[in-house]
């Protein structure tokens, strides 16, 4: 059999004594030989059933890499969605909060009001407004305070969005780093959708803000135009 012959050859190989055999073919010869020696001393059925396994043992690992390959993809989608989500609730989040901060709630009314004292009362949607430089100016104990309870979802993805958008201007401050990592986990649960928001707010009206007079208009003089 041509095992067999293999396997005469490699224990040659094994017996020379002479410099013309290497230390290292010795131990390529004495891997072959004891993998020839299990084969011949197993029946044929033992050798077949073997290889069979060994076949399938091969077909598992195969399906396991391309399932895994397949999880990081379906994991790398759904962060990139994660991501677009936050920076949609971001900007739409801004354009309700950004003209009123600053804005005593008295001013206001409705949902404007509102926003103005969420923006008085709850620190962490001040974070909504800030760049990656005024969150890294934040101190690390004001994060350690800082906590998702009473946020609405869309506050915590454009919170999110902030905090991502900053992370590397974090750098080693682990209490910025952990309210991060509570907010992700919070995103992840979810929907991944942001149906219930609708179109971006109008520009809040300001209660007793002064109207222009209208234009006084001269005896004689000819009319205003209309621009």
């Amino acid at each position: 059999a041509p095992q067999a012959a293999v396997y005469i050859e490699m224990m040659k190989l094994l017996l020379d004594e002479s410099d013309t055999v290497s230390p290292k073919m010795r131990g390529v010869a004495e891997g072959i030989s004891i993998k020839i020696g299990e084969m011949i001393d197993k029946p044929r059925h033992a050798r077949l059933k073997q290889h069979q396994k060994e076949q399938e043992d091969r077909k598992e690992q195969e399906m396991a890499a391309k399932r895994s390959a397949a999880e990081q993809a379906r994991i790398r989608e759904r962060a990139a969605k994660q991501r677009a989500l936050n920076a949609a609730a971001y900007r739409h989040m801004e354009a309700l909060y950004r003209p009123v901060d600053g804005v005593a709630p008295a001013a206001l009314s409705g949902s404007d009001k509102e926003a103005a004292m969420r923006l008085q009362k709850r620190p962490e949607v001040r974070l909504i407004l800030m760049d990656a430089e005024a969150c890294r100016a934040i101190p690390p104990g004001r994060y350690k305070s800082f906590g998702t309870s009473g946020l609405r979802p869309e506050e915590v993805r454009a919170i999110a969005h902030v905090m991502q958008d900053a992370a590397d201007k974090l750098g080693a401050n682990a209490d910025a780093q952990r309210f991060l990592g509570v907010l992700m986990d919070k995103c992840e649960a979810l929907p991944m959708d942001l149906d219930h928001l609708g179109e971006p707010p109008p520009p809040p009206v300001h209660r007793g803000a002064p109207v222009a007079p209208p234009p006084k208009v001269v005896a004689g003089a000819a009319p205003p135009s209309i621009r």
